[in-house]
């Protein structure tokens, strides 16, 4: 069976993120994690900087659906999906993916 950790709104907030998806991790072995809500900062931030140049990194993959101001811009970049920092991957608009062998439903936006 997977394990998999699902994570409310982080508003942005991606050194929070990053902290407790490590200290989850750490105890449970988690296959995965789905966040939900505002998970992109509005600004690039040095935790950004850091994940994004692999100084930084999320120990398990984490996937997820955005409602903040950046909701409208990854569904219109990225309407299928992308990675967008390693270990960091936007779903999409709308759709299902599988994830870990783990069907995953998901409807992007505010």
């Amino acid at each position: 069976m997977k394990k998999i950790v699902v994570s409310a709104d982080s508003n942005g907030c991606l050194d929070f993120l990053l902290r407790k998806v490590s200290a989850l991790h750490a105890k449970n072995q988690f296959d995965f994690m789905l966040c939900l809500g505002r998970v992109m900062p509005l600004e690039e931030c040095e935790i950004f900087s850091q994940l994004k140049s692999g100084k930084l990194k999320l120990p398990i993959p984490v996937y997820f659906i955005e409602s903040g101001d950046m909701a409208g811009t990854l569904g219109t970049l990225f309407p299928h999906g992308k990675e967008v920092l390693p270990n960091l991957f936007f779903l999409g608009r709308a759709g299902v993916k599988t994830i870990c062998e783990t069907n995953v439903a998901f409807l992007n936006g505010r």
